[in-house]
Order: structure tokens, then sequence, then C-alpha cells
């Protein structure tokens, strides 16, 4: 019976050839290239959630928010600038309720771990709805909070989501809501669609500097193309970006007001009031 026996070398110890080392080492070069994507996508599922974990808690803290304050969510931003009252975002507001993270949304809960925060001070990577939670930054006259009762369907309203970095020491408190910057169907009801055809464009972190109003304010799809999303029931789900819809998922009837300067919709073109905004049959 014939044995396998290595070719022995001039030392009269068995070696491998040339070609049996290249042979081998192109097996693992090959095999790296199939496992590493793998372990990077296993590294990222897991910090979305972490993520997703971060949301869940921080919509906890804003249920128990409302519960304390007559059922009125939180304002995104109040004082500060000119308004002889220090700045007061809305994670001051729901810190208490977690203790965890620091004011103006920075670590703890606040933190996605897949959030660069380079040149940021300030967290800021997650952003709430900016007609639910309304921003009066420098300024405390006018205020307006709104009751959970105007929603109409907490299930697939988007409350905070995830955003990108504004590429300053600072950036926004909230997300963008108004529907010029989701898609191009602005106008009356028959002229309106449910799409979210501008959002490719506002999917970023600003790198120039110039605190990108888009970068800054829109959801980043930073997780494998999925953005976690916290829901006003609560729920938190990670959203494709193509799944997200501006009337089904951010529109929000009669929340929208004259001075917003996160909205200006109301101002230049009428708003609601003028039919800017499709009206739910």
């Amino acid at each position: 019976m014939n044995t396998f026996s290595l070719r022995p070398s001039k030392s009269g110890q068995c070696a491998f050839t040339l070609i049996e080392l290249l042979v081998v080492i192109a097996i693992i070069a090959i095999l790296a290239a199939i496992l590493f994507p793998a372990f990077a996508r296993a590294r990222e599922n897991a910090r979305r959630a972490s993520c997703q974990s971060n949301l869940k808690q921080i919509g906890l803290g804003i249920m128990q928010y409302t519960q304390d304050f007559d059922e009125k969510f939180p304002m995104a931003e109040y004082g500060g600038g000119g308004s002889g009252i220090p700045d007061v975002q809305w994670y001051q507001a729901v810190q208490p309720y977690m203790k965890s993270g620091t004011q103006y949304g920075q670590g703890g809960v606040f933190q996605c771990p897949s959030y660069t925060a380079a040149g940021n001070n300030y967290g800021q990577c997650y952003g709430i709805h900016s007609d639910l939670c309304p921003s009066y930054y420098g300024t405390t006259n006018g205020s307006v909070t709104h009751a959970v009762s105007v929603l109409t369907n907490a299930a697939d309203t988007i409350l905070v989501t995830e955003k990108g970095n504004s590429g300053r020491e600072f950036s926004y408190p909230n997300y963008i809501t108004n529907e010029q910057y989701w898609t191009t169907g602005v106008g009356t009801p028959k002229g309106s669609k449910d799409d979210n055809n501008l959002i490719e464009s506002s999917d970023c972190d600003d790198k120039t500097g110039n605190v990108s109003y888009e970068c800054a304010g829109m959801p980043r799809y930073r997780h494998l193309n999925t953005s976690n999303m916290l829901f006003a029931d609560g729920h938190v789900k990670a959203m494709v970006r193509s799944r997200v819809r501006w009337f089904t998922n951010i529109y929000v009837p009669h929340t929208s007001y004259n001075g917003d300067p996160f909205n200006p919709w109301p101002v230049t073109y009428g708003g609601e009031a003028a039919g800017w905004y499709p009206w739910p049959s």
C-alpha cells in the first residue's frame, strides 16, 4: 500500500514546495476576503442593537416626562441666545428619567456607538420631531407644546431618529419634518405624494465644517443602510432608507406654527392654513 510523504529537502528534512506554499497563502487570502466582511457586519449589527437599546430607553424617558407634564411633549429647545435664560434642550428634560448621558445629548444613551462626533463638542446624534417638539431657541415667547393626543397614529409616527454629524461644535436637537426636504411632491393635496425621493442627498455627515442643515437635521442611515428610529408609541425599529414615507411617518396635522425656524413653510407659503400640506381625507 502506497503512503503519502513530503518531498525530502537536501538537508534530509521534509518541506513544502513553493507552489504548495502559494496555494496555502491563496486559500487563506480567499477565506479572509470572505470572513472579514462578515465580521464587519456582525460588529455593525451589534452597534445597531446597542443604538436601538439607547432609543428604547429614551422613549421610556419621554413617556415618563409626558406623564409628569399633563401628557405634553417637551420642546426641542428654548432659551439661550438673547433670551436671558440658559439654553435648555429636550435631552436635559428627559435625562433625569434615565440617569444617563449629559446635557446637549452627549454620552450615555444619547450616544450611538456608530456616531463619530469628531469636531462636535456635543453629541446630538438623535433628533426629535421638530413639529411635535418645536424649537424656540433664543426666545421664551409664544412657546407651544403639543399633547400626546394630537397624534392620529402613534405607531407610524417617527418621534426620534438618528441624524448626521454637523461637522462643527454644535448641531440641532431636532430632525427636519417639513415636506420640502423629503419629497418633490410639495403642494396641495392633488399635487402631493407620499414619497422620500430627496432623502439620499441628505443622508450624510458634514465634513466641510459648514454645518450642513441637511446633514445635521436629517436621518443618517449608518447601520448597514438602516437608521434606528423611535416611534411615538415607544417601539424602536431599524428602518431601511427607502421605507420611510413623509405623509405616513412624519406629517402630523395642526402642529406647524408661524415663526418656526426649522419649518419655514408656514411663513413663506402659508403652511397648513393655505393647504400646502396634504390634509388627510
